[in-house]
């Protein structure tokens, strides 16, 4: 696709691309920032977006009829993340008719998901969380509470929320949680042999009544 070294390379640096681009994909992605209004340059995650959806969507998924709406919603901004252009290309491909509030749901069109709601959420999902966390510590599984997040309540805004500002969110509460990092947070070594004399510790500890009625 793309080829910084060939002597027919052309410069998208004003659409916040960086590497050069082949003349065939050069003649795509201006063909779609043309439709999307973007010619002059946009934004780099504008660029990116055309970039994704001239290189990454097979030829036979979209119709070029379909790349030039989805193309408009990037124009629009209605489109700002790459989970959303994958998502309207799902819901567009193999379409005939187009439904645009279809369409734009399917994809979470021009939905913004704040920090307060971040955190609103972040904050549920730690306290439902709280004893796996206070367990695990630092090795917490962060996409696995995301996912939770995104299955909870409001969840069909939060999956358009911005990934690395999510991840942040977390990040900042666990350590609110828990306090600086500890050695056995940082030596995988000294935490799995914590781990395994706490587990053996609790096996040895006998349920009330255990052993009861059993010849001496």
């Amino acid at each position: 696709a793309l080829a910084p070294t060939t002597m027919d390379a052309v410069d998208l640096s004003r659409f916040g691309v960086a590497e050069h681009a082949s003349q065939k994909v050069a003649d795509n992605f201006l063909k779609f920032a043309k439709v999307a209004g973007l010619e002059g340059g946009c934004e780099k995650e504008q660029g990116a977006l055309l970039l994704r959806l001239v290189t990454s969507v097979k030829p036979g998924a979209l119709s070029d009829d379909h790349r030039e709406i989805v193309a408009k919603l990037v124009g629009e901004k209605a489109i700002r993340r790459s989970n959303q252009l994958d998502a309207a290309v799902k819901h567009l491909s193999g379409a005939d008719a187009v439904d645009d509030a279809a369409l734009r749901a399917a994809c979470g069109a021009g939905v913004e998901v704040s920090e307060e709601e971040l955190c609103k959420a972040v904050d549920a999902v730690v306290a439902q969380d709280k004893a796996e966390i206070m367990e695990s510590r630092y090795r917490t599984n962060i996409g696995a509470l995301m996912r939770k997040m995104q299955a909870g309540p409001g969840g069909e805004r939060l999956q358009w929320a911005d990934g690395a500002a999510t991840k942040r969110v977390i990040e900042q509460a666990l350590e609110a949680l828990l306090g600086p990092k500890t050695d056995l947070d940082l030596d995988d070594k000294a935490y799995r042999k914590a781990k395994r004399d706490k587990d053996k510790a609790r096996g040895a500890v006998e349920p009330s009544g255990a052993g009861a009625g059993a010849k001496p």
